[in-house]
């Protein structure tokens, strides 16, 4: 179980929906914050088995979460625009050190790759840059958008240009310096042919990730059967490059081996899920068919299931249940 990052789709907990996710740098560690308050954190030994770890209780219901670097401590943004941070492993009830708070709600947060600094984005349009650990000082803001701003991704090829990628109701991305808080390009998101198109509003991004081997960036849509990519120039402009359209609408993404293949999460009319890998070839995504390579087995290894393989790679399962502490 290498990278659980689809957790938040699951009703893993008996009676509490998961209302978001994370996966330590490390890999040896899962956080989720669930609907009545819980912050639920489990380790990974040496032999790869996932055990409860921890149970705490946040303030409030939370929105987004992030370990830190050193897989130390788990920061969690809530409801209310409050920043808390929870230690990863201790012996004594962590009710939480508050960091910072926004005078509106946040809707995700991020923690630079030097742990120089921690990203907020609120439903007011801000994106606010604090230093961390001292977040009473404010760095720096990113403003341009027009709309909520409900993703933020750091770019993680290359740590050096300081660059962060943002998406926003008002139907775009934008890259950001955010050492300097300077907007350094803005791509209008487009409807493609086959979506469900919302007259009234843009696109609305609800995935994005970035590599860490190159300069892509992934992204998916609401009501669209597509995965999108696009690339960061060397001159900090964002190019869409690849639409590729799936069999169902999926639901998330992320990166596996070592970044060079792509997972998608999607649903299936008779309430299962599906996942399916896709490789990069040529500048092209192109679905992973051979059952017998690692990334299938990978598959099978984070499902838990062996027996619904099917002919063209993809695994079918039913949404796992996980130990509640």
């Amino acid at each position: 179980m290498q990278n659980p990052v689809f957790l938040k789709y699951f009703r893993c907990l008996t009676d509490e929906d998961v209302l978001c996710s994370a996966v330590s740098l490390c890999g040896r560690y899962v956080a989720v914050c669930t609907s009545k308050k819980d912050l639920i954190i489990w380790h990974s030994d040496d032999d790869g088995k996932w055990t409860a770890h921890n149970k705490l209780t946040t303030p409030r219901r939370s929105v987004s979460l992030v370990f830190t670097d050193e897989s130390d401590k788990v920061i969690i943004a809530d409801k209310a625009g409050d920043v808390y941070s929870f230690h990863t492993a201790t012996d004594h009830i962590d009710k939480g050190t508050m960091l910072l708070g926004h005078l509106s709600m946040l809707l995700d947060i991020a923690v630079t790759p030097d742990s120089k600094y921690l990203i907020t984005a609120d439903r007011d349009e801000k994106i606010r840059v604090s230093c961390y650990p001292n977040t009473y000082n404010i760095h720096t803001y990113c403003l341009g958008h027009t709309d909520f701003i409900h993703k933020v991704c750091i770019l993680k090829h290359d740590v050096s240009r300081h660059l962060l990628v943002t998406a926003s109701g008002d139907g775009t991305l934008r890259l950001w310096d955010y050492h300097t808080g300077q907007e350094q390009d803005c791509l209008k998101i487009k409807y493609h042919d086959g979506d469900i198109i919302d007259e009234n509003n843009p696109p609305l991004v609800k995935s994005l990730i970035s590599s860490s081997k190159s300069n892509r960036i992934f992204y998916l849509t609401a009501r669209s059967k597509f995965v999108n990519v696009a690339t960061v120039s060397a001159d900090s402009k964002i190019v869409d490059t690849i639409a590729t359209e799936m069999d169902t609408e999926p639901v998330d993404i992320t990166l596996v081996d070592d970044d060079s293949r792509l997972l998608t999460l999607n649903t299936k009319h008779d309430h299962r899920f599906q996942l399916r890998a896709l490789r990069f070839e040529n500048n092209e995504l192109f679905h992973v068919t051979d059952v017998s390579d690692s990334t299938s087995e990978l598959i099978a290894e984070l499902t838990n299931s062996t027996d619904d393989i099917s002919g063209d790679g993809s695994v079918l399962f039913q949404a796992p249940t996980f130990l509640n502490p």
